[in-house]
């Protein structure tokens, strides 16, 4: 979960190329983690893909499946589209199959 003491601010903005990418990679999987979109990106690592995850968490376009006990067993955080992401996907590509 992102921190309110976040330095990302909250401005609804243009989304990016890259944040498009993240958007329509969620919503071809459903549900995603850092290392299979980066994978699915063609991406080395999947720190390049985090400060993406994070601007589209905070300005309500994703959220993230994670509990206390993910961390203990290793698992990875789990990202979703939320009805905002969708509608920022619908609106970007004019593609009528999203």
């Amino acid at each position: 979960m992102v921190s309110k003491n976040s330095n990302i601010k909250s401005k609804d903005r243009k989304l990016n190329h890259g944040q498009l990418e993240v958007l329509l990679k969620l919503y071809r999987y459903r549900f995603g983690t850092r290392q299979l979109i980066a994978s699915s990106l063609s991406k080395s690592n999947s720190t390049s893909i985090y400060s993406r995850l994070q601007i589209l968490q905070v300005n309500g376009y994703i959220a993230n499946r994670f509990d206390k006990s993910y961390k203990l067993s290793g698992k990875p955080a789990a990202y979703y589209l939320l009805p905002k992401g969708l509608r920022a996907l619908k609106q970007y590509t004019n593609r009528d199959d999203v």
